[in-house]
């Protein structure tokens, strides 16, 4: 079962996000994220598909955005 589950994997690059309609990892529409913070150290990225235009969302430390999202614009917004 570990083959067959490897098989299947997609694993994100820097700068990417798990499209669930597409099945794919894509890059955010218009190179722009929002951040919402969940913890002092930790929170959600969510931004749009560049292909479809699904809502996409990937967690992520606070510390380590510009790691995760390179050459994105990321704006951190308040959480409702």
């Amino acid at each position: 079962m570990k083959a067959r589950n490897a098989g299947r994997k997609r694993p994100c690059g820097p700068g990417q996000f798990y499209c669930f309609r597409c099945r794919e990892p894509r890059a955010p529409a218009a190179g722009m994220v929002d951040y919402l913070a969940l913890s002092p150290r930790a929170g959600n990225l969510r931004g749009l598909c560049g292909s479809c235009g699904a809502l996409m969302h990937r967690r992520a430390l606070l510390g380590s955005i510009a790691t995760v999202m390179p050459g994105v614009a990321v704006q951190i917004v308040q959480a409702p």
